[in-house]
C-alpha cells in the first residue's frame, strides 16, 4: 500500500472506532435521545405506587412490580417477590399513627433501552413526626410496560 492509502485505511477505521465508541448507529438506546414519554411513564408508576400506599392497597403495590421484583430496606431482611412485598405492605399499613407516604423523584437515569435507575426522596407522615429517606429503584420495560424490580431504601431520618 502506499502512504495515502494506508493513511486513508486508519482514518476509515479510527471513524469507525469513534462510531462504535459514541454509540452511532446504536440500538440499545444508550446515545441520547427523547425519553420524555419513557420518563413520563416512570412517573407515573411511581404515582400508582404512592397512590395505592396511601389508600392501603397491598395488591396495587405488588403490581407495581415484576413477579421477581424485590425490596431490601436499609436494617431489614430482603423481600423477594410479589407475595413478600404484599405481605409486608400489609404490615406497614398497621404501623401505629400511619398517615402517608410521598415520593419526590429527585433524577431518572436510563442505563438502556428498557432499563432505568430512579433516585427519590421519601416520606413517611406518622402521628408523631415525619421520617425521610433517600431510595433507590430498579425499573424495567417488559411488553412495553414498566415495573419494579428492585427497590433498595438507602437511609433514613432518626425515627420521629
Amino acid at each position: 500500500m502506499r502512504g495515502h492509502d494506508i493513511g486513508a485505511v486508519l482514518l476509515i477505521a479510527l471513524s469507525m472506532v469513534v462510531a462504535a465508541c459514541s454509540g452511532a448507529g446504536d440500538t440499545s438506546d444508550m446515545v441520547a435521545r427523547d425519553r420524555s414519554e419513557d420518563e413520563a411513564a416512570i412517573r407515573e408508576l411511581l404515582v400508582a405506587n404512592e397512590a395505592a400506599t396511601n389508600r392501603h392497597d397491598s395488591t396495587g403495590v405488588a403490581a407495581t412490580y415484576t413477579s421477581e421484583g424485590d425490596v431490601w430496606i436499609v436494617g431489614y431482611p430482603r423481600l423477594s417477590g410479589l407475595d413478600e412485598i404484599r405481605r409486608n405492605e400489609e404490615e406497614f399499613y398497621s404501623t401505629p399513627g400511619f398517615q402517608e407516604w410521598r415520593t419526590t423523584i429527585d433524577a431518572i437515569r436510563f442505563i438502556s433501552r428498557d432499563a432505568a435507575i430512579v433516585e427519590t426522596t421519601d416520606l413517611t407522615i406518622l402521628d408523631t413526626g415525619e421520617l425521610a429517606a433517600q431510595t433507590t429503584w430498579i425499573v424495567s420495560r417488559n411488553n412495553g410496560k414498566w415495573r419494579f424490580v428492585a427497590v433498595r431504601v438507602m437511609s433514613f431520618d432518626e425515627q420521629p
